[in-house]
């Protein structure tokens, strides 16, 4: 079962969202909140796994929610829902270890996708915020010069989205052994999520954004 929490200042758009995911089975909606002095009020007695959060919210940002509950649920996922798409909300999302980014104008489906992938680990960008990356590029990054090539290997394979636990079904690798070499690369990059590792992958042109397409 997959418990969701949505926050959304929308009545109309909860209500949207919750009979859309409502349609997978072993899914269900837990909780609606309307802002960041609901999720302060009940997040901490609340039971869920995934949250989609909009960052335009009445009283303080999405962000600031996403912060509240990796503060109070630091189980809890989170999935970024938003029609604002400029780099530096992506960017902050990241920060705060964000596991998905999904645009408004993407199609509905895509909510689902996110879901799925996000519950299993992975990270999860609509076509639009992968665009926004892309965009906004620097070039190559020399951290990625410190890297061995097996951690190469591994790191373009986390950057794509992979988890531990497929990126070892597809070297045919120990779980184990996958989970040191992540734990390197993000010392050597200094990266802080997954999030981290898309956004170097595409500033170093590690991974291509035609590659997600």
């Amino acid at each position: 079962m997959i418990n969701i929490a949505l926050i959304d200042d929308h009545l109309l758009v909860r209500e949207s969202f919750a009979h859309l995911l409502s349609t997978q089975p072993n899914w269900q909606v837990v909780a609606q909140w309307g802002g960041y002095a609901e999720v302060e009020n009940y997040c901490g007695d609340t039971d869920f796994d995934i949250a989609l959060v909009d960052i335009s919210l009445p009283d303080r940002n999405g962000l600031d929610v996403a912060q509240l509950i990796k503060k109070t649920c630091s189980h809890s996922k989170i999935i970024m829902v938003s029609m604002y798409e400029q780099y530096h909300y992506i960017t902050q999302a990241i920060g705060i270890g964000a596991m998905g980014y999904v645009s408004k104008r993407a199609a509905a489906d895509e909510i689902i996708e996110a879901v799925k992938a996000v519950s299993k680990g992975e990270v999860y960008l609509t076509r639009e915020i992968l665009q926004v990356l892309h965009f906004n590029s620097g070039g190559n990054d020399a951290r990625i010069a410190s890297l061995t090539t097996r951690e190469l290997e591994i790191f373009i394979l986390l950057a794509k989205g992979h988890n531990p636990k497929k990126v070892a079904q597809l070297t045919d690798t120990m779980p184990k052994t996958i989970l040191t070499h992540r734990a390197n690369i993000y010392r050597k990059l200094n990266a802080a999520s997954p999030f981290d590792l898309l956004r170097i992958g595409l500033q170093s042109g590690t991974i291509s954004f035609e590659e997600f397409l």
